[in-house]
């Protein structure tokens, strides 16, 4: 175990020669102790926007999925909620031939916003996990993700800040146009990843790397831009030990102290010190319990009645994992 345990610790030491290795065309630099920043207290009477979203898959086939999608938001000015809004829908995905190919197409039903029907080829290399065709529950977590950037859009007020949980980083099909419409909005959008998995060129974690090099116990270090976001890494709280990556769009010009000494502010809830708590909020009211996903699913089989059975074949086909799953 010692052995281990030396091996261990080898593997994590880090060196300001560095060098972050990075996704989606950011531009890459070794290490620099210039590039930590002092989060500064700044007034500020901007509102922030939270924004997150959960799903819950309530039918699942080969060819067919229904979802059930919720997107909640809450508006902080001063570091007190003025607003919050919910929003639920059901999403079905069913598989289509086109053009003699296998498409998925999605649906949003009981919605109070306009959608569009999308339509993904199963093959989608976006989508897809080696040579295997996309599998089709996939599909719903990807249009919550949709409908939290429209949400976004929709609450949006002019220079307001938007904080999205996750990545401002394109990675799927018509993701794009959801990301450009958002950031073309007048509007600072953050997108604040939990977890980050990047490392550096010797195969070292950047969060543990910057821990380590970091001057100050509350700082921001400015890794890198590419052509729509710039890249910070913001420990938000001296007794926390959680670092986060921070995108901000570069549609419109921001004053990143401002933005920073706003969340600074928010992130001092014990429950998860140094993490924002309108995102703890958003979480928590947007998350889907199992006993809800199974009141959900007795509420579809009384509606359907004696037809439900059909249903239940189809989804048997799925199933058998789960039943060994339950075998104590």
């Amino acid at each position: 175990m010692k052995k281990l345990a030396a091996k261990i610790l080898a593997s994590i030491k880090t060196s300001e020669k560095d060098i972050p290795l990075l996704d989606n065309n950011y531009k890459t630099e070794q290490f620099s102790k210039d590039n930590f920043k002092k989060i500064i207290p700044a007034d500020s009477d901007k509102n922030i926007i939270f924004i997150d979203g959960g799903s819950a898959e309530i039918l699942k086939a080969a060819n067919i999925s229904l979802f059930f999608n919720r997107v909640y938001y809450t508006v902080y000015k001063n570091n007190k909620r003025i607003q919050n809004k919910l929003y639920e829908f059901y999403t079905l995905i069913t598989a289509m031939n086109k053009n003699d190919k296998l498409f998925f197409k999605a649906e949003t039903y009981q919605n109070d916003f306009e959608f569009s029907i999308l339509e993904f080829d199963s093959m989608d290399a976006t989508l897809t996990t080696g040579k295997s065709r996309v599998e089709i529950s996939k599909l719903g977590d990807v249009i919550r993700r949709f409908g939290e950037l429209k949400i976004a859009y929709m609450t949006a007020e002019k220079e307001a800040i938007i904080v999205i949980d996750g990545s401002l980083e394109e990675k799927y099909t018509y993701e794009d146009d959801f990301l450009k419409k958002l950031c073309n909005s007048g509007n600072i959008v953050c997108g604040l990843s939990k977890t980050t998995r990047d490392m550096t060129n010797n195969g070292n974690s950047i969060t543990a790397s910057l821990s380590v090099l970091s001057p100050f116990r509350e700082w921001y270090y400015r890794l890198t831009q590419n052509d729509n976001a710039d890249l910070y890494f913001v420990k938000l709280n001296k007794n926390s030990g959680h670092i986060f990556k921070l995108e901000v769009n570069r549609a419109n010009q921001c004053n990143i102290n401002e933005v920073l000494s706003i969340l600074k502010k928010n992130s001092i809830d014990p429950v998860f010190l140094g993490y924002p708590y309108g995102l703890i909020e958003a979480d928590r009211f947007s998350r889907i319990s199992n006993k809800e996903k199974e009141r959900i699913k007795l509420q579809l089989k009384l509606i359907f009645g004696k037809k439900f059975k059909e249903i239940e074949s189809i989804e048997s086909s799925l199933d058998a994992h789960g039943i060994l799953d339950s075998i104590s």
